[in-house]
């Protein structure tokens, strides 16, 4: 919190925290190729925004309603 110079109680729900984690079985240059590039293996395992985990074991805390969503938007467009 000092670094973006906001008041916080360091890492807490609701604090501003963005935190990403990899996989551990990437690594190195193969991790930024993994993450920038297309990859069979997903290489982000969580990310965490404002203190609330988004997305858990890779795949975010709402997919299956974002899915939802998405095909349901996609049907009203023909």
């Amino acid at each position: 919190s000092q670094a973006l110079g906001v008041a916080g109680a360091g890492l807490a729900v609701g604090q501003p925290a963005d935190i990403v984690t990899f996989t551990s079985h990437t690594t190195g240059d193969h991790l930024l190729d993994a993450w920038v590039f297309a990859s069979r293996i997903a290489p982000i395992e969580s990310v965490w925004c404002h203190g609330r985990r988004v997305v858990a074991n890779g795949r975010h805390i709402d997919r299956n309603a974002i899915d939802r969503r998405y095909h349901a938007a996609l049907a009203r467009c023909g």
